[in-house]
């Protein structure tokens, strides 16, 4: 066995290895929890976020025991896109909104109320609002 042939060996196991850690520093996508029923084509928004990972969205909304990823993603069918380059939410009918927001909980926040402000998303907002005042 020449030392050619090691190597051709060792480059065999090791690319594997090396892809598949590639592939394990890819961003998480987390998709929306439920589909809208409001006639458009495409059934969920989409948060695109320069975070990193889901963990920043696991925080608390507010004064509620819910975190901030479920709200988003259940209450106002919006999935999330980790490591974008910048944030963006893109509604149901393709429009891209620039978020200005950084932090998680502003991110959120802003995007409710980009929502609460759409011909749909006033429903969803309404009924969110409601749901959280029964709570308290």
């Amino acid at each position: 066995m020449g030392i050619s042939f090691l190597k051709k060996i060792l480059l065999i196991l090791i690319i594997p290895v090396f892809s598949y850690c590639q592939s394990s520093n890819e961003n998480i996508n987390l998709l929306a929890l439920r589909k809208s029923e409001n006639g458009f084509a495409k059934k969920t928004r989409t948060l695109k976020t320069t975070l990193k990972d889901n963990s920043f969205f696991q925080e608390k909304y507010r004064d509620t025991n819910i975190n901030l990823e479920y709200v988003l993603r259940y209450h106002f069918y919006t999935g999330i896109e980790f490591g974008a380059k910048k944030n963006q939410l893109i509604s149901m009918d393709g429009t891209v909104f620039n978020i200005k927001s950084k932090t998680p909980s502003k991110i959120t926040d802003e995007i409710i109320d980009l929502i609460g402000g759409m011909f749909y998303g006033q429903r969803e907002y309404k009924k969110f609002e409601r749901l959280n005042l029964e709570k308290k």
